[in-house]
């Protein structure tokens, strides 16, 4: 057996049918080790199976070193590093709307790494279940609501449904700032797709 290859993983023994499995994924900024680890209740074959699953992820380039971020936090960090650069002011002024109208109160404290398809669903059926009244038009806005100007008529903050082209566009922001944590290795896969 050669010595100078890295061990890919450990299985340790914690008590009588508790198993440590553990997987070297890199090391952070001080260079020290960090790996990925699952605790496993039954047999050491069971650990043994799970550390070749561990170990095929990370081959794959699927187990990510779990990001200690939250969304509202990659989301800032998104729009400063990367769509600043690339995209119109006015784009960029959009995509910032979006994420301080729609977004953070759903999602901006969820870490990037536990997002889910669900939580997207979710969402989304939050965005259809609002209702959209102008002012004028049958009940009143309330008037201690928070009110923005949209176009020629006042909305109530509180009571805004998004038209079916800006959820369109709310998909569309959220779905390229997980891309982008995907890509910075932050999640194994995009769950807005």
């Amino acid at each position: 057996m050669c010595r100078n290859v890295p061990m890919a993983g450990q299985i340790v023994e914690r008590q009588e049918g508790v198993y440590t499995v553990c997987v070297f994924i890199g090391r952070d900024a001080a260079n020290k080790r960090e790996c990925a680890s699952h605790t496993v209740h039954g047999t050491k074959k069971d650990a043994q199976v799970v550390l070749t699953a561990l170990v095929r992820h990370k081959d794959m380039g699927a187990l990510v070193r779990p990001a200690g971020m939250s969304f509202g936090q990659h989301a800032e960090n998104w729009m400063t590093t990367e769509v600043a650069e690339r995209v119109r002011e006015r784009t960029f002024s959009d995509y910032r709307g979006i994420l301080d109208r729609y977004l953070p109160p759903a999602l901006g404290a969820m870490p990037v790494g536990q997002i889910t398809p669900e939580a997207i669903q979710k969402l989304c059926a939050g965005l259809k279940a609002k209702k959209r009244r102008r002012k004028g038009e049958g009940e009143t806005v309330d008037k201690n609501a928070k009110k923005r100007r949209t176009g020629a008529f006042l909305y109530a903050e509180t009571s805004a449904k998004p038209s079916s082209q800006t959820a369109r566009h709310i998909h569309a922001v959220l779905s390229s700032a997980l891309k982008q944590a995907m890509r910075w290795r932050l999640i194994p896969s995009n769950p807005g797709d």
